[in-house]
């Protein structure tokens, strides 16, 4: 996370869990900005597809737009969900 999101993540979860975020795995972490993506509004989903018996990952957003790109983990897709919704959130917040 970067830009006004990252500043605006950070004042809410402090005030909501306090300190260590930087201490939790990254699954925590991204836990935590998916939590807070959704407070905003924008709603992050990970999906798998089967494309010949390998799992393809996806991510969309609902009422915001509709992304399609194929990853070959979970992880991988959530990250760049939650980097698209950074720049989501940062170019609403201009």
């Amino acid at each position: 996370m970067k830009g006004k999101a990252l500043e605006k993540f950070e004042e809410w979860y402090f005030k909501k869990y306090g300190l260590g975020f930087h201490q939790l795995p990254l699954v925590c972490q991204q836990a935590l900005w998916v939590e807070w993506f959704d407070a905003q509004g924008i709603i992050i989903y990970t999906y798998c597809i089967n494309d010949n018996m390998k799992p393809i990952w996806n991510y969309s957003f609902k009422d915001i737009f509709e992304s399609r790109f194929e990853f070959y983990s979970r992880p991988e897709a959530l990250s760049k969900a939650i980097e698209k919704a950074t720049e989501v959130f940062n170019n609403k917040s201009k």
